[in-house]
């Protein structure tokens, strides 16, 4: 059970609160609902990922500054799978699944890997989006990177 307590980050809790403001009655919060430019300096920090049940695989549709940055490229319709380091991919995807199933957020501190980049100590929030309102169809994805 995810406790909002337990976000260690002002820019994430600041975030979540957002989220939850934008949530109605314990359902995920439609995906038009949320606007990055009301985020302010939280915006780069950010990434929508769209599930493709064909590639059993999440697809980046927006990227913030700072997430390209932690990648080392451009997102937009690039899979999960073709930055998320091997040994970390089947770890993020379960996680990534069980945020959009269960239509509850995580937040989690732990090392962000992807390809060919080192290994950075981050605290990430996933929150479940809606493009119908009832059931979660796409994740917003945030981290903010620790220093080493």
């Amino acid at each position: 059970m995810f406790d909002p307590k337990a976000i260690d980050d002002p820019k994430l809790e600041r975030l979540f609160n957002y989220w939850s403001d934008k949530a109605v009655s314990n359902r995920p919060a439609a995906r038009a609902a949320i606007d990055p430019t009301e985020l302010g300096d939280l915006i780069k920090n950010l990434a929508y990922l769209d599930f493709d049940p064909d590639r059993n695989d999440y697809v980046f549709t927006l990227a913030g500054s700072r997430v390209e940055e932690m990648t080392g490229r451009s997102l937009r319709g690039v899979y999960l799978s073709e930055v998320v380091d091997g040994p970390h991919l089947a770890q993020t995807l379960a996680r990534f699944t069980m945020v959009m199933e269960h239509g509850e957020p995580h937040y989690c501190e732990c090392n962000l890997a992807f390809l060919g980049r080192p290994q950075w100590p981050a605290r990430r929030l996933l929150l479940p989006l809606s493009r119908n309102g009832r059931k979660a169809d796409s994740l917003l994805f945030a981290a903010v990177l620790q220093p080493h």
